[in-house]
Order: structure tokens, then sequence, then C-alpha cells
């Protein structure tokens, strides 16, 4: 849970690497380093996240992909990780929804990198089939497939995006698919986790 390196060089104070760790046991400035780094936070997420998301509600940085949209997340010392708060404060519904699928895209990366790893042992015939059946979960119309959004998926995005979905959202019973791109979230979770399908 690092603060990026962007974001400690344009900090005002410099900040100790140590701050919050016990490599610090005995520093007479613990406390003082523990408090600039905790400021450096709340300045982050009460400040310059804000910041980022009026500039996306007022056009002045319009990322098109995910590669643009993690630059100018970087740049500004945001980490990836901090989606979720960025489209707590986006209110354009069609940036709510490219955002939204980048935050599943990368759970379901997660997800399934865990999954791949599990399949290690097995023939290559039974992964694939196995593949399939992902993301026929992920992308069909099946009760399974519901069932995989309104628990797996829903749980996963706030659980590692804090703040990502609206209470509506939230609820069990709202399907997140209305609200985000399925093709881009296809190409997406394939590019992150190599996965290739053939005709």
């Amino acid at each position: 849970r690092l603060l990026r390196p962007e974001y400690v060089r344009s900090y005002a104070t410099p900040l100790s690497s140590d701050a919050w760790t016990k490599f610090q046991d005995g520093d007479p400035r613990r406390a003082v380093h523990n408090q600039e780094v905790l400021e450096a936070t709340e300045r982050l997420y009460n400040e310059v996240i804000p910041a980022f998301a009026d500039s996306l509600n007022r056009h002045a940085e319009t990322p098109q992909t995910h590669r643009e949209l993690s630059a100018l997340m970087h740049a500004r010392g945001i980490n990836m990780r901090f989606l979720g708060r960025v489209r707590r404060r986006v209110t354009l519904p069609h940036l709510r929804s490219f955002l939204l699928t980048e935050i599943v895209s990368r759970v379901c990366k997660d997800d399934l990198r865990a999954r791949l790893r599990g399949m290690s042992g097995l023939p290559s015939a039974e992964r694939a089939h196995q593949l399939v059946e992902y993301f026929n979960r992920l992308l069909g119309t099946s009760a399974e497939s519901h069932r995989f959004w309104a628990l797996d998926i829903k749980c996963r995005v706030q659980y590692k995006y804090e703040s990502a979905l609206t209470p509506a959202e939230a609820d069990p019973a709202y399907d997140l698919r209305t609200d985000l791109l399925l093709y881009p979230l296809f190409r997406r979770v394939c590019e992150n986790t190599g996965v290739a399908f053939k005709r």
C-alpha cells in the first residue's frame, strides 16, 4: 500500500520511506514521520483524487483506453487500486461505464490467474474447457452467470476497489452488466491473462 513515486516527489514535505514500519523503531521522529505520511494520504484522498475526477467530468482529460487511464492516474500519483474512489466522484455515464469495465477486468484477471495456477497439472483439453466455462459465466445470460455476477464479481469489486459501486449497484439484485461494456471487458480479460480464442 505504498504511495506512488510521482506523488511522493510532488508532495511539499519529504516523506520517510520507513514510516509505519519497524525500520523506524528507536527513531525519535517516528511519530512525526507517521503523521506526515498520514497527512499525505489524506491529501491524496481528499484533494488529488477529487481533482482528477473533476478533470474527467469537465472533459479536461479524456482517456480512451486503459493505458491512457493508467498513464493519467500515475502522472497524478494515483495508484490504480484507487479506481473505485475515482469512479465514485465521476458523474458522466460513459466514463463511469469505462471505469467499471476496467475495474471488473482487473478483478477477473486476478480471479482467472488464480484459477489458471490451479489448472497447471490438467490436460490442455480440460484447461480449455474450464476457461470456456469461465468466460461463459462472465459473458453469458444463464442463471449461473447471473449468480456469478451478483455474488462473485460484485463481492470482489467491493473488496478490492473501495467505493467503486453505488448502494444501488451494490444490491445483489442489481445487474452490473447493464453498466459496463461486455466486449471491451472480454478483450481486457484476455489481454491481461494471455488467454486467446481461436475460431
